[in-house]
């Protein structure tokens, strides 16, 4: 399954540069996230529980902010194919290396428009988690 590859001529933006410099704060290890970066069972697992009705399991699902991609990895085990896309580029590095899982990617989200008709372009309809 070929992996979108929305974002190589898009130059990252002042917010997502903030962004970066904040994760380059913490661990690659995990020893130390964001206080928002919890288990999944306390947070995608429980919202999961509230959409998993009103989503369309073949469709892929966008997770727009993913951060380091832990909600994403758990929603990867729910849908054949899932995106996560986050505006910090040192975010994404983190969960590269954290989740390896068929069908998952993790892309560079711009602040464009166009972007998002893009993926819309090679994706078809999705489910959006944020």
């Amino acid at each position: 399954m070929a992996k979108p590859n929305l974002c190589n001529s898009v130059t990252q933006s002042r917010y997502g540069a903030r962004w970066d410099q904040f994760y380059r704060g913490f661990d690659q290890d995990g020893k130390a996230l964001p206080l928002w970066d919890v288990s999944a069972q306390l947070a995608a697992a429980q919202d999961y529980s509230l959409f998993k009705e009103q989503f369309v399991p073949s469709l892929p699902l966008i997770d727009v902010g993913c951060g380091t991609g832990r909600q994403t990895a758990f929603l990867a085990e729910k849908f054949q194919r899932v995106i996560g896309l986050d505006v910090s580029a040192r975010a994404l590095e983190i969960a590269r290396e954290a989740y390896d899982h068929p069908g998952l990617a993790f892309t560079l989200l711009s602040d464009s428009a166009a972007q998002f008709r893009q993926l819309h372009r090679e994706l078809g309809d999705c489910n959006i988690y944020i």
